[in-house]
Parts: structure tokens; C-alpha cells; sequence
């Protein structure tokens, strides 16, 4: 397994993001294997064409794969977490490379970072970037663990077979693991009393799954006016087209 590093575009130029997104589609979707896995990805996690921050991350080696893979019956989500991702230099990477990518492709307002593995370090995330506001998102575990283990298994069937009751047990497993560690670390963050969480409470706003799926558009215009950022009549035809 290997990620090419490779130098942003800006998405102004077309002609050089269609070269890329023509050489992605060439010969890897004619495999009817991948493209019964990534339909099957889809239905637990769509697919964007611009995902920067989950490619920063998986470039500094913050990828959860390697978990997954592994014949190690002793190796956990948790050991994995503790032992490769504990380290500073994923962020110092990870605002290299923003900042890299700011200078060529600046947003008109705002980057949006919605990687799932910030939950393991939010005290580095805000060390590198203090101004963060943090949108926490809320879905009741009986919803969260089936989902997650079905991507999960899913996203395993090209290294696996699908008859192998040992493997796809070890991933439920680890995924379960996976999940517990992330609320471990999501509730070390809410009740810490150093001070921090104290001063970023104005910086995080928490919404309900269910309600952004109920009134999307009403839960976003919630968000912007609670971070008291700019709304415009454009930008709701926009969500509503």
C-alpha cells in the first residue's frame, strides 16, 4: 500500500484537475472488483473529489489500514493509536501542508477539516490551530458501530477472503476498539479542567445527526450564526440546488 505525494492544484485549473481525475479513472475502474467495493464505500461514506485533509493526514502516515491488515493477533486499535499517532510531527506536517495549499487554492471563506481521526488529538489539532471552530456532530452508538464496522469490512474485501470468518471477525473487533478509543478521547476532551476547553467553549458548537438530517439547511444557518460568520441568500440556493 502506498499514497503518492504529489503538489496541490489550484481548483481553477480545470485542465489540470481533469488530467488527474482522468488518470484515476483510467485502468483502476475497469476492475469490476473495485468498483463493486467503492459503490459499496459509498453507501457508508460519500465520496467526495476534494478531500484534502484525510489525504494530509494519510501522507504524515496517520491511516488506519494498517490496522486492519495486520496478522497480529496481540496489535489493537488502541496500541495502533498510542504508539504511531502520539506524535507531533502529524500536525506539524499537517499545517505545512495547509498552509502550502492556502498560498495556491485560498477558500473564499474558510478551510473545512472533517477527518474523523482530529477526535484522537484534539489538543494538537488546537495547538496548531487555536482559531478552530469545532462543529461536534452526535449519533446514538447503535447507528455509529454498524456503520462504521460495514466500511470497515467493506473497505477490507480486496485483501480478504470473504470467507474468512477469522479476519472478519478481527476486524469487527478492532473496529469496536477502534469506536471505544474514539469516545474515550472525545470524553477526555469535553471534561478536561485545564482551562482550555474553558476558553474554546464559544468555538464549539454540537448538533444531533438526526436534526442535520431532519432540516440540514436550518442546522447550518444554526452553525453560522452561532460562529457569527457570513450568510448569504447565494449560498442557500446553492445548498438547496
Amino acid at each position: 500500500m502506498s499514497v503518492e505525494i504529489v503538489s496541490p492544484i489550484p481548483r481553477s485549473d480545470s485542465i489540470g484537475q481533469k488530467r488527474r481525475l482522468d488518470l484515476l479513472k483510467s485502468p483502476q475502474q475497469e476492475n469490476e472488483q473495485l468498483s463493486d467495493v467503492l459503490i459499496r464505500i459509498a453507501a457508508s461514506h460519500a465520496h467526495f473529489d476534494i478531500e484534502e485533509d484525510s489525504f494530509i493526514l494519510r501522507q504524515a502516515g496517520y491511516f488506519c489500514m494498517s490496522i486492519l491488515l495486520s496478522d497480529d493477533e496481540d496489535d489493537t486499535s488502541e496500541s495502533w493509536i498510542r504508539k504511531e499517532m502520539n506524535k507531533d510531527y502529524v500536525y506539524d506536517y499537517h499545517e505545512t501542508f495547509l498552509r502550502m495549499l492556502n498560498t495556491v487554492d485560498m477558500p473564499k471563506s474558510h478551510w473545512l477539516l472533517k477527518s474523523p481521526f482530529h477526535i484522537f488529538s484534539f489538543d494538537k489539532l488546537l495547538e496548531h490551530y487555536p482559531n478552530a471552530l469545532l462543529i461536534i456532530p452526535h449519533r446514538g452508538i447503535d447507528e455509529v458501530l454498524p456503520s462504521m464496522c460495514s466500511l470497515l469490512l467493506t473497505a477490507a474485501d480486496l485483501y480478504f477472503d470473504k470467507t474468512n470468518s477469522i479476519s472478519r471477525d478481527r476486524i469487527i473487533k478492532r473496529c469496536c476498539q477502534f469506536v471505544d478509543t474514539e469516545i474515550e478521547c472525545m470524553m477526555k476532551f469535553r471534561k478536561s479542567k485545564n482551562g482550555i476547553l474553558a476558553q474554546l467553549k464559544k468555538h464549539i458548537f454540537d448538533i444531533t445527526f438526526e436534526n442535520l438530517m431532519k432540516d440540514p439547511i436550518g442546522v447550518v444557518h444554526q452553525i453560522y450564526d452561532y460562529f457569527n460568520l457570513h450568510w448569504s441568500n447565494e449560498m442557500e440556493m446553492a445548498m438547496r440546488d
